[in-house]
């Protein structure tokens, strides 16, 4: 389960399998977001990671940040010519400003 709260919103995601490998995706989509692609063993190596990325985290215009569940030979895909995507995956969440 995710909690995420920000400007007084808060977030639950539920459905997904922990045991599986999970991968942190930031997009530029018309600004700045300083996080490409981390890669997570299984949420619990996700939990322990997150808030230090999200503590480091810089930003400005349009971003967003999207957590993934994939499998272990997922690759990635850019959809518009520089969205990235996983080609097979679940979103988990997505973080971002517009």
């Amino acid at each position: 389960m995710i909690t995420h709260s920000l400007l007084n919103k808060t977030k639950t995601v539920t459905g997904f399998n922990r045991f599986s490998r999970f991968i942190l995706l930031g997009n530029n989509i018309d600004g700045f977001v300083n996080i490409r692609h981390e890669e997570f063993v299984n949420w619990e190596d996700f939990t322990n990671r997150f808030p230090e990325i999200y503590r480091n985290i810089r930003f400005a215009g349009e971003w967003s940040l999207n957590i993934y569940q994939v499998p272990d030979n997922y690759k990635i895909k850019y959809q518009y010519g520089y969205f990235m995507v996983p080609k097979k995956g679940k979103m988990i969440a997505d973080i971002g400003y517009m």
